[in-house]
């Protein structure tokens, strides 16, 4: 095994993997310049797009659908072929280091689009775009559930890398602030020098990255040549995730909480921009809320030790329907900056907990399935998750912006009609508090606690000791008498 050697300790009677600090903050270091690029594509991308560019609001909310469908195919495909090269070669490094490269490439091309725009180049590259996003991410996440075996450590692991993404976004952030600009409002010319920074980033974050993170664990029964194709039938892919309760449970609870926050995210930039007329503060409110943000990490570390995942995750989500209720009543005539401030800063605070919670919680589905199915389905469950999230907050942002436009907002008119600004609040607020609302009801269906999951660890632990000493057993039978 490439790097350092995993540190180990006993928990409950079983090995457990805890990769060192400087590993996990070396596995985390390339999604500071992914995150850089990846999290303005909701908020930021298609505002500058309809005012910059004369996009409707409708056209960019096809184009993001349109993207979706490409993604059914090229997620599932992604993570299944992330589980085979890691059987095989045991390693996912490969398909970090070339979705990375190609997300940088793909990314300014996005950010950076040539004078007279056209709708199908923004398709393209949007495409583009997330397929290389998907190429990095999915075996990044599935790589970090390999990492480290116990509840607590993968919830460490997963908020360091958290912390690593809130730094792009307050690098992103901090750009239109540079003195090089004559205004604090971001626009194509920002987005240009976002594209470039983060490419010039990409690369010796991921060489850091390779070098020193360790591969990870094998699968708990490596399979043999003939059962590591890609030719399995749908219906063996669906029974992985159909059968498994758990993750069921979890995509439930998930898909409202994404959903809400696509519709927000999606609106957010015209919102302040368009509606409350305050697009020279939009960045200085980012930046700030994503120091908070980095902060608030390692305290949802803690809450999370102390009150478990799904206690944490519904603390969250109640601070998040705060966030979009505020939303709601912001005015142009009384909003300020500080306003804008506690705003984001509710929001991001309840974002965090919930972009640490749910990989985590779902590495922990994982080992579940692993124990239950007797395969490793990281990948696999990584990549339909990739795609739902993805899929879920797009459905959300189209649908934000398809509301609004119905309703008859423009971000590029200076006077709104009050049926106008209704459709605004009822996609970027109003919806978004009643879909948080319902996800309450479905927290209680997400089952693995702290308790199931050493069970389970155990489970695996006396699984992995009777493969090797069955292993042992007939090796020694093998053997010719001397």
């Amino acid at each position: 095994m490439r790097g350092e050697t995993h540190k180990a300790k006993i928990v409950a009677g079983t090995t457990t993997q805890v990769p060192t600090l400087p590993q996990s903050i070396a596995y985390s270091l390339p999604h500071v310049a992914v995150w850089f690029l990846f999290a303005p594509l909701w908020q930021v991308i298609p505002g500058v797009y309809a005012k910059y560019f004369g996009f409707t609001l409708t056209s960019i909310a096809y184009a993001m659908l349109a993207a979706r469908l490409l993604d059914a195919v090229v997620d599932p495909l992604i993570g299944r072929a992330s589980d085979i090269y890691k059987d095989r070669k045991g390693s996912r490094k490969l398909f970090v280091a070339v979705g990375g490269i190609a997300y940088a490439v793909c990314g300014y091309f996005l950010f950076v689009p040539p004078p007279g725009v056209h709708i199908a180049y923004f398709l393209g590259w949007f495409l583009a775009f997330v397929v290389a996003w998907t190429t990095f991410e999915i075996p990044h996440m599935a790589w970090a559930s390999e990492l480290s075996l116990d509840s607590s450590g993968k919830t460490r692991l997963f908020a360091i890398r958290v912390s690593a993404g809130y730094l792009g976004l307050l690098l992103f952030y901090a750009v239109p602030l540079l003195p090089v600009f004559h205004t604090t409002t971001i626009t194509p010319e920002t987005l240009r020098w976002s594209a470039t920074i983060a490419g010039l980033l990409i690369l010796p974050l991921l060489v850091i990255c390779l070098k020193v993170t360790p591969d990870g664990r094998a699968p708990t029964r490596p399979r043999s040549s003939a059962q590591l194709g890609l030719g399995e039938s749908a219906s063996t892919v669906l029974r992985a995730v159909f059968r498994n309760v758990p993750l069921l449970g979890f995509f439930m609870l998930i898909a409202l909480v994404e959903l809400s926050n696509g519709m927000w995210y999606g609106m957010i930039f015209i919102y302040v921009d368009s509606y409350l007329g305050l697009g020279k503060q939009f960045a200085g409110m980012f930046l700030l809320a994503f120091l908070i943000g980095i902060v608030a990490t390692p305290l949802w570390y803690q809450v999370s030790k102390r009150l478990g995942k799904n206690a944490t995750w519904g603390i969250a989500a109640a601070i998040l329907l705060v966030s979009y209720a505020f939303t709601a009543v912001l005015t142009p005539e009384h909003t300020t900056f500080a306003n804008l401030l506690v705003l984001k800063g509710l929001n991001t605070v309840a974002l965090v907990c919930v972009g640490l919670m749910e990989p985590s919680m779902l590495s922990d589905v994982v080992d579940y399935s692993q124990w239950r199915f007797r395969r490793n389905n990281a990948g696999l469950y990584f990549s339909v998750y990739i795609f739902f999230v993805k899929a879920i907050k797009a459905i959300g942002g189209a649908l934000g912006l398809a509301i609004a436009g119905w309703y008859g907002f423009e971000p590029s008119v200076p006077i709104h009609t009050q049926s106008s600004i209704f459709g605004l609040k009822l996609a970027a607020a109003l919806l978004p508090c009643v879909l948080v609302l319902v996800s309450f009801a479905f927290l209680a269906r997400v089952p693995i606690d702290a308790r199931a999951h050493a069970t389970i660890r155990r489970r695996l632990q006396q699984l992995k000791d009777r493969e090797t000493r069955d292993a042992q057993t007939a090796a020694g039978s093998c053997r010719e008498p001397v």
